[in-house]
């Protein structure tokens, strides 16, 4: 099997979310973070043939790269990985060392806002936190105005930024920990709910990403 650029992409995605991954037979991969503040979903163009686990999935991708054109043949035990005269037999890791994600997606109850973000707007907010080492990340709706902001709810500054994306009815906070907006670069759709969590959903990959509760106000 040669695995696509797509597919890649979504393990490198994944990688920086949980460095475990069990893959399931099937096409559909799903990962969840340590402290399950982030879980994700994607499908991909290829299919799996059998389950795979690997402890450390950079280790794996870092494998393939090792060749040009690396064909992987997954088996019940282990993956062979060959290209030209060369080849490497990567063995799996046992399921119970690893933290997976549920075979099952979260639905949403009281859903306070739907809006559309595109990975421009997205980009713009990951540099401006970046440059003023902002931790956090806000959906903020006030005064029948939607924003998005970098921002540092410990309020240890004042520094903020802001960018205005629509508008809304309902009067909230919603905080997010920036690293667990590391999402891959496309437009999402996005919903927010009272209770605690929000949902993104891209072209091909989801994600469900918790709220800072003591941060957030509804």
């Amino acid at each position: 099997m040669k695995l696509s650029d797509d597919t890649i992409s979504v393990l490198k995605n994944f990688a920086a979310i949980n460095k475990n991954i069990l893959i399931h037979k099937g096409n559909t991969i799903r990962t969840i973070s340590p402290p399950k503040t982030i879980m994700a979903k994607a499908v991909v163009g290829n299919e799996f043939p059998t389950d795979v686990c690997l402890y450390e999935l950079n280790r794996f991708l870092n494998t393939l790269a090792l060749f040009d054109d690396p064909d992987v043949d997954f088996r019940d035990t282990h993956a062979l990985i060959t290209s030209g005269s060369s080849k490497i037999r990567y063995s799996y890791a046992e399921p119970d060392l690893l933290i997976v994600a549920k075979q099952k997606d979260l639905n949403l109850s009281d859903i306070v806002t739907r809006f559309t973000i595109s990975h421009e707007v997205l980009t713009a907010v990951d540099r401006a936190r970046k440059t003023l080492s902002l931790e956090e990340v806000c959906i903020e709706s006030k005064n029948g105005k939607l924003w998005i902001k970098a921002i540092d709810a410990s309020e240890a500054t004042n520094d903020e930024y802001a960018l205005e994306i629509g508008e809304s009815g309902v009067e909230f906070k919603a905080v997010m920990k920036a690293d667990n907006l590391e999402l891959m670069p496309m437009t999402y759709e996005v919903e927010i709910s009272s209770k605690g969590i929000t949902y993104w959903k891209g072209d091909n990959v989801e994600y469900w990403i918790v709220l800072v509760a003591n941060k957030s106000e509804f």
